[in-house]
């Protein structure tokens, strides 16, 4: 077996749970004397010859661990370090990449994937993430969670497993031993404020205009404000048609949409079959009964204040209708 490693794809938390458990197993056998973990930005492959060729301090092995690829060095150097690599060292590398493109890796980056041996970690599935969430909620200290909670939690969340890590985690210790229910989830579930707007956003391209209204009252319940739940559907409104100018152009790559509106390159994914169907004349008519809202909002021709909350939460509903 290689004593290169090459830990690389699109599952950043897979990536990083797999690096801090050879971390942990090096610790508990070997210590931390002959431990080496370095940033691939602080590092050349000319100075990572030097250390591979230190033998282990106080210990029968050494791990050297390298956060990422230094791209100062050759392809010789890089060719160079089977050899050079002391026969009780190991060397752990780890190259987290885009799932939404095809990986373009450095010169150097190609040479290690000759001479290491390679594990892969691809995104999971929808299925796969519904079975790690089950699986995380039982290690955890839940005896289980409902399919429900499950998928509201993916709603709520989004995919990305270290932020569902960390509310499952959450969710484990208030249910203290019993089955996590839908009403955990919706108590204690963090929602950020952009996955509540592209909620709406999902809500609202659908046509789902009581559903809609439904939710937007609930994040009300919440604890969001008015104001603040207002400032967040203008936020939404500008990004919708900041997409839907992108697309005008011929540009239909989420990926790179999102990085020029900068919102969730998932989200943008989710609301493009909405963006791409929305008659220009639609859209004129959803900005102008918002543009007049806000007008108002900022004139004083509406009250909006925390006492008098009902006319902005009537506005509020006015512009959600006006996508019907």
């Amino acid at each position: 077996m290689s004593h290169i490693t090459l830990l690389m794809g699109p599952n950043h938390y897979a990536i990083q749970q797999e690096r801090r458990r050879w971390v942990e197993e090096f610790k508990k056998r070997q210590g931390e004397d002959s431990l080496f973990l370095v940033d691939a930005k602080q590092i050349t492959f000319k100075e990572l010859q030097n250390e591979c060729q230190i033998a282990p301090f106080l210990a029968e092995k050494r791990l050297l661990v390298v956060q990422g690829v230094p791209s100062r060095g050759s392809k010789e150097d890089v060719q160079a370090l089977p050899k050079l690599l002391h026969p009780q060292a190991v060397l752990l590398f780890t190259l987290p990449t885009d799932g939404a493109k095809k990986p373009k890796l450095t010169i150097p980056a190609k040479a290690l994937g000759e001479i290491a041996q390679i594990v892969e970690f691809p995104q999971l599935s929808t299925t796969q993430r519904e079975q790690w969430i089950a699986h995380y909620a039982k290690e955890s200290g839940a005896e289980s969670i409902e399919p429900a909670a499950t998928k509201l939690l993916l709603q709520m969340v989004g995919e990305d497993q270290g932020l569902l890590a960390s509310e499952i985690t959450k969710l484990a210790i208030y249910a203290h031993a019993r089955q996590i229910a839908v009403a955990d989830v919706e108590l204690l579930a963090s929602s950020s404020a952009e996955r509540d707007v592209w909620q709406l956003m999902d809500y609202l391209g659908a046509g789902k205009i009581e559903d809609t209204l439904r939710f937007t009252y609930s994040l009300l319940d919440r604890g969001y404000s008015p104001q603040a739940l207002w400032s967040t559907f203008v936020w939404m409104l500008t990004v919708l048609t900041s997409v839907v100018a992108i697309i005008e152009t011929g540009e239909t790559n989420p990926w790179k949409i999102a990085g020029t509106v900068r919102a969730n390159p998932y989200s943008v994914k989710a609301i493009l079959p909405f963006a791409r169907s929305l008659p220009l004349a639609k859209l004129e008519h959803i900005l102008q009964t918002a543009l007049d809202a806000d007008i108002g909002l900022k004139t004083g021709a509406y009250k909006a204040t925390s006492d008098a909350p009902e006319e902005i939460l009537a506005l509020i509903d006015r512009s959600i209708v006006s996508f019907a």
